[in-house]
């Protein structure tokens, strides 16, 4: 799966449906705190999902290649 954008990143924030992503493997996450950070993924295992508002605060470096499987 593909990582996501910062354009997937801004709508899961503007969702208000409590969204996150896994750096690691791309997959969206439910039920996740705005600020969450290293959340057990369900798709990959890995603790390494994080709340969309929480990738916008840090620009986007955690999208880079050193937290890929």
């Amino acid at each position: 799966m593909a990582k996501p954008t910062i354009d997937d990143i801004i709508h899961a924030a503007e969702s208000r449906e409590e969204l996150g992503f896994c750096v690691a493997c791309g997959a969206m996450a439910k039920d996740v705190e705005p600020d969450a950070r290293e959340y057990p993924c369900d798709r990959c295992g890995r603790p390494t999902v994080y709340g969309a508002e929480e990738l916008l605060l840090c620009g986007g470096d955690l999208l880079d290649d050193e937290h890929e499987a």
